[in-house]
């Protein structure tokens, strides 16, 4: 596919489709009833294991589910970086040895000036891996976790110039996901 040099498409015989994405060892798959040849054919040239449902993804556990609901079928995803943003977690703890407190929201409340002017004059503890913490938050937010991004970016603003300012609300970041990690995104869709 253009622009997507890991996605492949095939049109089938059938008039169908076949697409397959491939990301290092993992191969996704998906399309009409012909994929399963499509599959077959591919395991004579590439070992594999046997094709199974959609669960866990580049870190994302996926869940589906269908209903019927008033004569509708109505799906549902689920899209769940529990277990990532748990690991993520515990990596800033185990790295930056601070225990994690559950907070109400992302962001840091405000301090009185003179204590802030304290704090963005103080070089950040936290400079030389604040790139590799955010960028782990950032992925499981681009995944499953979408309202933490805000948070994240405006941290992630600061990277050249990172202070202790900036380690307060990281810290204050990580507190927030330890306490709200078994949110997961979840959609609906019905044939209505």
């Amino acid at each position: 596919v253009e622009g997507w040099p890991s996605v492949f498409a095939k049109n089938l015989p059938d008039g169908g489709i076949s697409m397959v994405i491939a990301y290092v060892d993992d191969l996704l798959f998906l399309g009409t009833k012909g994929l399963r040849d499509e599959i077959a054919t591919l395991r004579k040239r590439i070992k594999m294991d046997d094709p199974a449902p959609l669960g866990k993804y580049l870190g994302c556990n996926h869940r589906t589910s269908l209903v019927e609901v008033g004569g509708e079928q109505v799906t549902t995803a689920e899209f769940d970086m529990v277990d990532y943003f748990g690991q993520a977690c515990r990596t800033y703890v185990s790295e930056s040895g601070l225990a994690l407190q559950p907070a109400e929201s992302p962001y840091a409340p405000d301090l009185p000036a003179g204590q802030l002017d304290k704090l963005l004059a103080d070089g950040g503890r936290f400079a030389g891996k604040a790139a590799s913490f955010l960028m782990k938050l950032l992925y499981g937010a681009r995944m499953a976790g979408p309202w933490l991004t805000v948070a994240i970016m405006r941290l992630a603003r600061q990277i050249h110039k990172w202070n202790a300012e900036c380690d307060r609300r990281l810290h204050r970041l990580y507190c927030y996901i330890a306490g709200t990690m078994e949110q997961v995104l979840t959609g609906t869709l019905s044939t209505g």
